[in-house]
């Protein structure tokens, strides 16, 4: 049933579920909300979003920055479309929550509800797991790609849901319980699945990578029937700065750009540098979407991307130098 009511998440991802469940706890029982509808976005609405018409009570979390949301909360460096938002927002404590330092914006949400007495502590666990996903700060390549702990599972099976799964995710963390999430039957299913498709995806990875003196490990790969995981390129270049990937699938291409979680340097801001050419993300990890067909327009878009990372990061390895 419709309450007149919407929450709109960013999915199919762990941080943006995990801040949907926190979001839609408080709003409900401090803020006295009907439960909200929940809608799961991603950034194939990017350029529609400012557009779109909001109801009274309407709250984004883990997503772009909306002029008309009721309660926003966001960490991403790239969230304001308009420069003139950017300029002009301030963050009032209330409905308005922005800290692009922030690890998840799950940890965003239960640090600034800490702060006011009202977090609820069945939530310290779901935001901490989303701080460390979100983060890529992953002990090894072999726990990124191969993951064991629930929450880890949960964050493996996004791969294969479905905008009606990722609902129900929120749903099922109400509870804050990532046990009992993780064993429900269609996410332990979607998991190991998902454990076959990136071994496949590893092999393809394997046969396509690339590294050159800029130490951008790159690689291009046909992404349908198999799973591409977003950090393959350090299983076979683990001194690499930085990866870049250019994916095919049933929708375009995806390029997805990362620096090397397990190095300790200051990377370029990767998520600005995919806003140049129409995708987002954080310091350390951006994508682009390419909903195109046209294989040739992907491919010169990341041939683009990747010798802008290599300029920027020899520009910053010069300057510390400096």
């Amino acid at each position: 049933m419709d309450t007149g009511a919407r929450l709109y998440f960013h999915s199919p991802c762990f941080d943006g579920i995990a801040s949907a469940a926190i979001a839609r706890s408080f709003l409900v029982r401090r803020r006295q909300w009907p439960d909200p509808e929940l809608t799961v976005v991603d950034y194939g609405v990017r350029d529609q979003w400012c557009a779109t018409p909001f109801p009274q009570q309407a709250a984004v979390v883990d997503f772009l920055f909306h002029p008309e949301a009721a309660f926003w909360a966001d960490h991403h460096a790239t969230t304001f479309l308009e420069p003139s938002a950017a300029s002009s927002f301030r963050s009032d404590e209330e409905t308005k929550l922005y800290d692009p330092s922030a690890a998840s914006c799950a940890g965003l949400l239960q640090s600034w509800l800490r702060r006011r007495g009202q977090a609820e502590a069945q939530f310290d666990a779901l935001a901490t797991w989303a701080d460390k996903i979100d983060s890529a700060a992953y002990e090894s390549v072999d726990e990124a790609l191969f993951p064991v702990a629930p929450a880890l599972r949960i964050a493996a099976s996004l791969s294969l849901a479905s905008s009606a799964d990722c609902i129900s995710l929120v749903r099922m963390l109400g509870t804050g319980i990532l046990d009992e999430a993780a064993r429900d039957p269609g996410v332990s299913t979607r998991a190991a699945l998902v454990d076959e498709l990136v071994e496949s995806g590893l092999r393809r990875v394997k046969q396509s990578l690339r590294i050159d003196d800029s130490e951008i490990a790159r690689f291009e790969v046909d992404g349908r029937d198999v799973i591409v995981n977003r950090y393959s390129a350090y299983r076979f270049a683990p001194t690499a700065r930085y990866s870049a990937s250019l994916i095919f699938g049933q929708d375009g291409a995806r390029i997805s750009v990362m620096r090397n979680p397990w190095m300790q340097f200051e990377s370029i801001h990767l998520g600005k540098l995919c806003s140049r050419f129409g995708g987002g993300g954080h310091q350390r990890v951006g994508a682009v979407h390419i909903p195109s067909t046209s294989t040739s327009r992907a491919r010169d878009v990341f041939t683009s991307l990747v010798r802008s990372m290599a300029t920027e990061d020899r520009r910053a390895v010069v300057a510390k130098a400096g």
